[in-house]
């Protein structure tokens, strides 16, 4: 039957026990209760297509929210999304595959304590302090002011920092490490190559296992080099062969001493074509170049005995060619075959072996022959200027004397007088 009416129940209102209970006097309706404590309270459970709540909504008990409250489920004090069972304060987890947006905050978000993270991809992060202990990609550009890393840090893009940055693991960068500020490192090690556009201060053990190009190597301590070392030339290179224990130029590659480069050391072809001063040829081909380019001289000193010698040069028989001793029985020795033929002694020099003289041979002190072949291929032999004591002419005459000079012959002990003697030599 339909009644058209309002239906007014001004003195409360009771439907069987425990079912309904309409408070009029404290205006409080009960569902499953009849002494209701708030302006609806339900003793049991409430099903509703849609609920529009106002105020603040208390929940003393769990929550949940989806079937098995698998959407939202508040257990005491951990609050699970996804799952029913949270086992932290906020214990978000997600069906969805790895790579899949399972937290999304639009907002800022600040974290004063910790963030324990298996994997993390972030478009802009600012950070003051950022501590990573476990391995770390930046795939895009990242910008911190700085950054710790206690074990592995990978870097697959651009990343700029603007401070200091602490790594206390290893840094392992595939692609370009740019660094444009100071850099402290305790230990580098660099197993391909590495371009470093700036400074390079590094304080403590630089190990660099891989080919290093460097432009400027400026370096205050002691430095060591595990591995050959290649000096790059315009043209020509110089090595650090580690195995043979040498510092190698190439040919043409010249070793170059004093400010102005003024001492210079070379193996070089330039002399091939170089003629001396007589027309002869100074070398074939490539020979050993010791050069003085400034306005000095070279000098030799040698700090060493009188033993075998200061200086010896040798042919590439190791046959003496010059031996220049020192010490108190200092001589030269110059030798023809390895044999010697020339040695300076204290009064003069030793010749072991004939002297053949080409032009004039003029001795200003006492001559002693042992024995003496004189030719005088189309000249004269003399003694005394102008041949006033001693005259050996071309044709053989042997003149003693002259008329202005006195000579005296001895003869078996006994002197001869001056009587203008001429001993014609020839047959």
């Amino acid at each position: 039957m339909a009644v058209n009416k309002n239906f007014v129940v001004k003195n409360g209102l009771e439907v069987n026990t425990n079912l309904i209970l309409a408070d009029a006097t404290n205006d409080r309706v009960g569902i499953g209760t009849t002494v209701p404590s708030y302006t609806l309270d339900v003793a049991g459970g409430i099903g509703a297509t849609s609920m529009y709540i106002a105020g603040v909504t208390t929940a003393l008990g769990n929550l949940q929210v989806g079937s098995a409250g698998t959407t939202l489920t508040a257990i005491g004090n951990s609050v699970g999304v996804g799952t029913d069972a949270p086992a932290y304060l906020l214990d978000v987890r997600s069906a969805v595959s790895t790579g899949q947006t399972a937290l999304y905050v639009y907002g800022d978000m600040r974290v004063s304590g910790d963030i324990n993270l298996d994997d993390i991809i972030l478009d802009d992060v600012r950070a003051t302090d950022l501590y990573i202990t476990g391995l770390s990609t930046f795939v895009g550009l990242t910008s911190a002011l700085d950054v710790r890393v206690g074990a592995a840090l990978s870097v697959v893009g651009v990343s700029t920092f603007h401070s200091a940055v602490k790594i206390d693991g290893a840094i392992d960068a595939n692609g370009a490490l740019d660094v444009d500020g100071h850099t402290e490192l305790d230990d580098v090690n660099v197993s391909g190559a590495s371009t470093f556009a700036g400074a390079i201060d590094a304080n403590g053990d630089l190990d660099v296992d891989g080919t290093t190009n460097l432009d400027v190597l400026d370096v205050d301590g002691a430095t060591n080099f595990g591995a050959d070392v290649t000096f790059a030339g315009a043209s020509y290179n110089v090595v650090w062969d580690k195995s043979a224990d040498s510092l190698e130029f190439a040919d043409e590659a010249s070793a170059m001493f004093g400010t102005n480069s003024d001492l210079e050391i070379v193996h070089t072809n330039s002399l091939a074509s170089q003629d001396d001063s007589e027309g002869d040829s100074i070398v074939d081909g490539w020979t050993s170049f010791i050069k003085e380019n400034g306005a000095g001289g070279l000098v030799f000193k040698s700090n060493g005995s009188g033993g075998q010698g200061a200086y010896q040069f040798f042919d590439t028989g190791w046959r003496p060619i010059v031996k220049l001793y020192s010490g108190s029985n200092a001589r030269g020795v110059f030798y023809y075959g390895g044999s010697p033929r020339l040695e300076t002694t204290g009064i003069g020099v030793s010749v072991q072996g004939s002297v053949g003289v080409r032009t004039d041979l003029n001795v200003a002190g006492v001559a002693t022959f042992g024995s003496a072949n004189v030719v005088a291929a189309g000249g004269t032999f003399q003694v005394g200027a102008g041949g006033t004591v001693l005259y050996v002419d071309t044709d053989g005459t042997l003149t003693i004397g002259s008329a202005t000079t006195l000579a005296s012959v001895s003869l078996n002990g006994g002197s001869i007088p001056s009587i203008g003697l001429v001993i014609a030599l020839g047959g």
